[in-house]
C-alpha cells in the first residue's frame, strides 16, 4: 500500500468536533497529519456541495463531523446533515464511486481519543480507496450491458377522452373559471409527436387532444402562464405531471388554487416484452389525489413499480457501475436541457452556473458531468415526480430518469416517504426523524 500522504479535508462543527480535535491536540494524541480542518458553525451547514467541491479540486477524501444526535447546539442541524449525507452516499455508490472517500462521524467535545481514532481510520481507508482506484478501474468496453426496466406505452390518441377534454375546456373558458388551458396537440407540418397547446379562447378548444401515453409535462410553463394570463389556468397531464403541480404549490412557486388539473388516463407500465405490469406509484398518486377532472377511466390496478431498472444497475459490481456511468456521462454536452425542462428546477441561479464559488467544472468533462448530475439528483430527492422530462429532452439519451428513480428509491426505503399529493407535507430534505439509523456513520 502506498505511503504517500492523502489529501483529507475535514468539515468540523465548531461546538463539538472542533473542540474534540482541540482536546486531542492538547492531550498530545497522535493522529494522521494529512487532514486539513475547516471549522463550520454546525454540521447542518456542511452541504454535500462543499464535500463534492473539495473532491473535485483534488482532495482524496472528505470527513464531516458534528455533535451526536440530540446534542446539537442548534437543536437539529445534525439531523438534517445525517439525512443529506445518507442520500448523497447512496447516490455516489449507485454511480460506482468509492464511498470511502466521503465519511461522516459524530464526535463530542470530550472525545479527543475518538477523534484521533476516527482520523487515523478514515485516512487509512481513503488511502486504500485511492490505491484501489489505480488498479481496479476497467474500461467501458468491459462494462456489462444493463437490463432494461419497465417502459411507458407509446402515445395514442383517445377520441373519447379528447371529446371530454374539449367539452371541459369549453366550459371552463366560457364561464371564466380559467383564463387559459395548457394541453397537447399534434405537431404541425407533418412532424411526429405532440407539442404544447395554449388555448385562451373557447372557439380554439378543438386544437386540444387527449393521449393515453406519456405526454410532455407542461407544469414547467405554469408560473409564466399564470402571470401572462393574469388568472387561474387549467393544465392537462398524466398523474406525475399533476404531482409536479402539487410540488410547485407546496414550495410556493405558484399560488395554491390557481391551477385546475385535468388528468389523462395512463395505460400503465409494460415490461420489455410488452406485458402490462401496472401503474407507477407517482402517476397513480397524482391521478387519485391531485386531479380535478378525469379525462378517462380511473385506474383500477395497483401501483406496480419495483424499480427493476435501478436494481439491475445496483446488482453490478462497483467498478462496472462506474464504467457504465462514465461511458454515459462522457457523451453529456452540458446543454442543461434536463434542468430547463424539469418543473422542480426553479432556482434563479443554478449551482451549475455559479462562479462564486464554482461548484462544478464549467466545461464538459466526465468528472464535471458526473458531479453535475449527481448534485442535481440529490437536489431532486423526494421532490422529483418522475415525469421523465429530463430523459425525454436529453439529446444524448442519458438514462436520467433511472438516476432520478434511484433517488426516489433511497427516499422510500431509507425514510419511508412515498409519493404524496398533500400540499402540507415537507420534502425529504426539509424534514427528519430523530431515530433514523444510518449505518455508515461512525
Amino acid at each position: 500500500m502506498s505511503e504517500k500522504p492523502v489529501k483529507l479535508v475535514g468539515f468540523l462543527c465548531n461546538w463539538c468536533s472542533y473542540a474534540g480535535a482541540d482536546l486531542a491536540g492538547v492531550s498530545r494524541l497522535r493522529y494522521d497529519t494529512s487532514i486539513r480542518i475547516v471549522r463550520i458553525p454546525c454540521s447542518g451547514r456542511a452541504d454535500p456541495l462543499l464535500a463534492l467541491l473539495a473532491l473535485q479540486q483534488g482532495a482524496d477524501g472528505v470527513l464531516v463531523s458534528g455533535c451526536h444526535p440530540g446534542d446539537c447546539h442548534y437543536s437539529d442541524g445534525n439531523f438534517f446533515a445525517r439525512r443529506r449525507f445518507a442520500i448523497i452516499h447512496d447516490l455516489m455508490d449507485f454511480l460506482g464511486m468509492d464511498t470511502r472517500i466521503l465519511q461522516l462521524s459524530w464526535v463530542s467535545a470530550s472525545e479527543g481519543k475518538k477523534w484521533a481514532d476516527v482520523v487515523n481510520s478514515v485516512a487509512e481507508e481513503v488511502r486504500a480507496a485511492r490505491d484501489d482506484a489505480k488498479h481496479t478501474a476497467i474500461s467501458v468496453n468491459e462494462a456489462i450491458p444493463v437490463p432494461q426496466g419497465p417502459k411507458i406505452k407509446p402515445l395514442d390518441e383517445d377520441p373519447a377522452a379528447t371529446e371530454k377534454l374539449q367539452k371541459i375546456a369549453q366550459e371552463l373558458l366560457s364561464s371564466g373559471k380559467v383564463k387559459a388551458v395548457l394541453g397537447h396537440t399534434r405537431r404541425k407540418r407533418n412532424l411526429p409527436g405532440v407539442t404544447a397547446a395554449f388555448i385562451s379562447r373557447p372557439e380554439d378548444v378543438k386544437e386540444l387532444l387527449a393521449f393515453t401515453g406519456c405526454v410532455p409535462n407542461l407544469s414547467r410553463y405554469l408560473k409564466a402562464a399564470i402571470k401572462r394570463y393574469e388568472g387561474p389556468v387549467a393544465m392537462v397531464g398524466k398523474g406525475s405531471d399533476l404531482l409536479s403541480v402539487i410540488n410547485l404549490e407546496r414550495e410556493h412557486q405558484i399560488p395554491a388554487g390557481m391551477v385546475r388539473r385535468l388528468a389523462l388516463s395512463c395505460k400503465g407500465l409494460v415490461d420489455p416484452e410488452g406485458r402490462l405490469l401496472g401503474f407507477c406509484a407517482n402517476c397513480l398518486a397524482g391521478v387519485l389525489g391531485a386531479a380535478d377532472f378525469m379525462l378517462g377511466e380511473s385506474p383500477d390496478m395497483p401501483a406496480a413499480d419495483d424499480f427493476a431498472d435501478v436494481r439491475a444497475i445496483e446488482a453490478l459490481p462497483r467498478e462496472v457501475r462506474a464504467a457504465y456511468w462514465d461511458e454515459k456521462f462522457a457523451t453529456c454536452l452540458r446543454c442543461y436541457a434536463c434542468r430547463n425542462a424539469c418543473p422542480s428546477c426553479f432556482c434563479k441561479t443554478c449551482f451549475a452556473e455559479s462562479r462564486r464559488p464554482t461548484w462544478v467544472f464549467p466545461s464538459p468533462s466526465v468528472m464535471g458531468n458526473k458531479f453535475f448530475h449527481l448534485i442535481r439528483a440529490y437536489h431532486l430527492a423526494g421532490r422529483c415526480s418522475m415525469c421523465g422530462e429530463c430523459e425525454r429532452v436529453c439529446p444524448m439519451a442519458l438514462p436520467l430518469r433511472t438516476l432520478a428513480r434511484k433517488a426516489a428509491k433511497i427516499v422510500q426505503e431509507r425514510f419511508g416517504l412515498l409519493p404524496s399529493s398533500n400540499r402540507e407535507e415537507k420534502n425529504a430534505l426539509s424534514q427528519f426523524k430523530p431515530d433514523e439509523q444510518v449505518e455508515f456513520i461512525r
